[in-house]
């Protein structure tokens, strides 16, 4: 991967895999989008844009920040509009947009780790939300990117 010329957008296949727990429930979403990786610096962008689960309702753009340090920051915008910072052994914060209002986050990052291979990458992500220091749910991504 280190052949990629910077600040150029190039096309990969964008996989998600998502498991969301929350109480006694438990959610899995697949994500499969086109999407783009760009090399700046010291990190990679990932960008796509992924539909919605309703007709009416508006896409979500998506972008990641896969840093050196091994640090992601994941960025939503569309109905819902979101910064997530995910670094182990660090509780981060987020004010989440919603049409209802805004929610104060923390982020307590248990797991992550990134891979690049010739082929793409894969970055796989394990945190728990928690709002006034009570745990909402624990959640699990793995982000596979292609050529």
């Amino acid at each position: 991967m280190e052949n990629l010329p910077e600040n150029t957008a190039i096309p990969v296949q964008i996989t998600l895999h998502s498991v969301i727990n929350r109480l006694d429930e438990q959610e899995i979403y697949d994500v499969d989008e086109p999407g783009s990786l760009t090399i700046a610096g010291d990190a990679r962008y990932l960008r796509y844009t992924q539909a919605a689960p309703e007709p009416k309702l508006p896409e979500t753009k998506m972008m990641l920040k896969l840093a050196d340090d091994g640090s992601v920051k994941m960025r939503q915008s569309g109905i819902l509009n979101t910064q997530f910072q995910f670094t182990l052994d660090h509780l981060t914060h987020t004010n989440y947009h919603t049409p209802a209002g805004n929610i104060i986050l923390d982020i307590k990052t248990t797991a992550l780790t990134q891979e690049t291979t010739n082929q793409g990458g894969t970055v796989n992500i394990a945190y728990q939300l928690i709002e006034n220091e009570s745990p909402l749910g624990d959640y699990q991504m793995q982000i596979t990117y292609t050529f």
